[in-house]
């Protein structure tokens, strides 16, 4: 089995988390340390991928500002997508000569980690066709519920996913989530409504778990603060 290094930052500033993936992939690309991945949270933030365009927000940068959210662009694929408290974020460094150098089964495992996840605490999720993420189907119509941005160099992997676990869902409402225009997003909160306990720390050692399975590794745990 491959090893894999866990670093939780915890809630952190965008930026800091960027740096720190930086730092990691260039490690990474040295073969100084094995694949990693990094589970944290946000501070509100909205980030643009390549294919996003600043008329993806729905609302002006200045009342973005007004509500305390940041806006990066930056060097995934996809479009606009939300990040905040109460919400997993996962960035997987990881290096693809070890995972068949395949980017598109890559995104399909990410995937099935978050749907083992969520089938664990009663979630049924699936996929849906020519759309990467994971997708709630319930009252007649999809709700994302996890999203997937991917960046390489190299071969090694950077940017990740997000699963809104009991985030403030209101911003998705000003943006364009990976350019679905009308899109309704889920969390699950929302979808297990009368959880009251639900929590990203819960939700992450399920993560992990399923990291472990579906990319068949052992883990070396390491909490870290990002400086």
């Amino acid at each position: 089995m491959n090893n894999c290094e866990v670093i939780d930052p915890g809630l952190t500033n965008y930026k800091e988390a960027r740096d720190l993936q930086k730092k990691i992939v260039q490690e990474r690309l040295c073969k100084k340390i094995p694949d990693t991945l990094i589970l944290c949270e946000h501070y509100p933030v909205i980030t643009l991928g390549r294919k996003g365009k600043r008329k993806d927000l729905l609302v002006s940068e200045e009342f973005l500002n007004k509500n305390g959210i940041e806006i990066y662009p930056v060097e995934r694929g996809g479009e606009a997508t939300y990040h905040g408290p109460g919400q997993l974020v996962g960035y997987p460094i990881f290096d693809l000569r070890y995972h068949g150098m395949d980017l598109h089964k890559f995104l399909r495992k990410i995937e099935e980690v978050i749907i083992r996840t969520l089938s664990e605490i009663g979630i049924e999720s699936c996929r849906r066709k020519g759309w990467t993420g994971v997708w709630i189907y319930r009252n007649n119509e999809f709700e994302k519920i996890a999203f997937i941005g991917i960046g390489v160099s190299k071969w090694v992997t950077f940017h990740g996913f997000s699963l809104n676990v009991n985030c403030d869902l209101t911003p998705f409402s000003w943006i364009v989530p990976c350019g679905l225009k009308g899109a309704h997003v889920a969390s699950v909160k929302k979808v297990m409504s009368l959880v009251e306990h639900c929590s990203v720390r819960e939700i992450k050692p399920k993560i992990i778990k399923n990291f472990r399975k579906v990319f068949d590794f052992d883990y070396e745990k390491k909490i870290t603060r990002v400086a």
